[in-house]
């Protein structure tokens, strides 16, 4: 039997991952207490949501709704275009992967680093500080060259304790 629909309407909180991989209108959601992945070509509508306590996959030419969405306490990876208006954190690593736009005009901190690939659009003027490095490239093998690096250097200090 195929998967129709579900009425989710009233749900306020998911504890755990919540994975989106067709449309979802989630118009009560309040917070994700783990990774919140939107798929490609899906879209989700949570109006009220302020706050994912993991990670924030939106993939290519996903769509994500959330105008209150206030905090990412892991990281945030988009492939698409997202307005997040409410935006003030991410706890981990922002990365824009080529041809995303991010719009988040109160975003304030990223607690690690930030990579902005070819062709990406970022706009957040009131971006104060960046906890890691700071990567904007023409390609995202460059990237991911630097992100193995950093990986190596994480490794061989834990190695070293």
């Amino acid at each position: 039997m195929l998967f129709r629909s579900a009425d989710l309407k009233a749900l306020k909180s998911v504890g755990g991952y919540l994975s989106i991989s067709s449309s979802a209108d989630l118009k009560a959601l309040k917070s994700v207490g783990g990774n919140l992945y939107i798929s490609s070509s899906a879209d989700l509508k949570a109006p009220k949501l302020e706050s994912v306590g993991g990670y924030l996959y939106i993939y290519s030419s996903a769509d994500l709704k959330a105008p209150k969405l206030e905090s990412v306490g892991g990281y945030l990876s988009i492939s698409s275009s997202a307005d997040l208006k409410a935006l003030k954190s991410v706890g981990g690593y922002l990365s824009i992967s080529s041809s995303a736009d991010l719009k988040a005009p109160k975003l304030e901190s990223v607690g690690g680093n930030l990579y902005i690939y070819s062709s990406a659009d970022l706009k957040a003027p009131k971006l104060e500080s960046v906890g890691g490095y700071l990567s904007i490239s023409r390609s995202e093998e460059h990237t991911s060259e630097l992100q193995s690096h950093s990986f190596i250097s994480y490794a061989v200090f834990c190695l070293k304790k």
